[in-house]
């Protein structure tokens, strides 16, 4: 499974004939490029720019360009490339430039994410071929160098493989967003890894909001942005046009690193909540459409509908009912609930919640039966009478992780 093969998905051979068009934003007098008025993200530039959110880009590496050089943050190599982490292809610096480019009013050119910064993955060989295998130990690097958030401007056949799952479900459960290219065969459906659950699979649509047509198309739990005709940055140092679901993708990547340091951005689910629940509506699509990083910021835009916020905002409290048990010493029963109620399992000492320090002093038992409800309920023992306790705890729950903690001093265990 992991040398199935996997490569960037094929551009659009009409998209040549095309012009895209740039416009100067009122506001600002900068000459942007039309995906960014398009999505409202001058608009969202107002509240966030993705100052210093980590975004790795999974492709065929990155080349020196003006717009992003002094951006990226650590590169690998995966392929055994002989030109390193440089983009020999062509596709992974155009994605990057989409995705955190500095804003540019000379050439027209900007990132939806101008002062994100980046960690450049090539995982794609100097073919744009690659294997899933190098796809997924660039997701668990990614996850453990501090991406909030990972692009792949690449697919491969479904269903993914079992390599892809435990990678993808390591960064999920390490709260990453995932995103990824729907692929560009004209076809209903995303390719993997877009198709894995928990995944943003991104379809594309041109400067008139159509769906591109040979954009493979999604519903639930997908989103469209601007990958038809696309001027950005190019592995020699200039610039391009390019079209396909990999340039469509890395604009909602770039729409989560403005979530991630807004108000919205306490989780990785809070994140995926205000990008899809925030979708400008697509004539003849169902439960999707394209991304407006205005309202997914909050900003009421005039014309559509308001902005939806996160079930998640504002964010539940973990609460705490601590009692000694009746007929003991040395023993507390504590109920640890979370406001929300929807647990997700997490690793640790049970199988919903977890110590992030080891307890001191103290022997925890979990009481609560399954199935686990919104309360869980733990016994805690005192190990040596008049010394304190502390037990540190953390619960998950959709929309992320609560630390809280109970112990005391050793009065509270007599």
């Amino acid at each position: 499974e992991e040398d199935q093969v996997v490569r960037t998905p094929e551009d659009n051979s009409n998209w040549k004939s095309a012009s895209p068009s740039f416009q100067v934003s009122p506001a600002s007098g900068e000459s942007l490029p039309w995906q960014v008025l398009f999505t409202n993200t001058n608009l969202a530039w107002s509240v966030s720019r993705g100052q210093n959110v980590i975004g790795a880009i999974l492709d065929s590496g990155i080349s020196s360009h003006p717009d992003l050089d002094g951006k990226i943050i650590g590169a690998i190599d995966f392929t055994g490339s002989s030109y390193g982490t440089a983009d020999r292809y062509g596709h992974g610096t155009g994605v990057g430039g989409v995705y955190g480019g500095r804003i540019n009013s000379a050439s027209g050119t900007a990132g939806i994410a101008p002062e994100a910064r980046i960690l450049n993955g090539k995982v794609l060989g100097d073919s744009g071929n690659g294997f899933f295998g190098d796809v997924a130990s660039g997701i668990v690097w990614a996850t453990d160098n501090g991406a909030k958030v990972v692009n792949m401007s690449l697919s491969g056949p479904n269903p993914c493989p079992r390599v892809i799952e435990d990678a993808a479900k390591y960064a999920i459960d390490r709260g990453v967003v995932l995103v990824a290219a729907a692929g560009n065969q004209g076809n209903r459906g995303a390719l993997c890894p877009a198709s894995y659950p928990g995944v943003i699979a991104v379809s594309s649509v041109d400067q008139n909001g159509s769906i591109s047509s040979w954009s493979n198309r999604v519903d639930q739990n997908g989103a469209y942005a601007p990958g038809g005709v696309l001027k950005t940055t190019k592995n020699d140092g200039g610039y391009e046009l390019r079209a396909g679901t990999s340039f469509a993708a890395p604009g909602v990547a770039g729409e989560a690193a403005l979530l991630w340091v807004s108000r919205f951005g306490n989780s990785a689910q809070s994140v995926k909540d205000h990008i899809l629940q925030n979708l400008d509506p697509i004539a003849g699509i169902t439960g999707s459409g394209t991304i407006d990083s205005a309202r997914a910021l909050g900003i009421t835009v005039p014309g559509l509908p308001p902005p939806v916020f996160s079930p998640c905002e504002p964010r539940p409290n973990v609460g705490l009912s601590v009692v000694r048990e009746p007929g003991t010493t040395g023993v507390l029963i504590v109920d640890v609930t979370a406001g929300l109620g929807n647990f997700l399992p997490v690793n640790g000492s049970a199988e919903y919640y977890l110590f992030p320090a080891p307890p001191n002093n103290a022997i925890v038992e979990n009481l609560t039966p399954p199935p686990v409800t919104t309360t869980i309920r733990l016994r805690v023992r005192q190990i040596t009478s008049g010394s304190p306790v502390t037990v540190p705890i953390s619960v998950a729950d959709n929309c992320g992780i609560w630390r809280t903690f109970v112990g005391g001093g050793a009065g509270a265990f007599r």
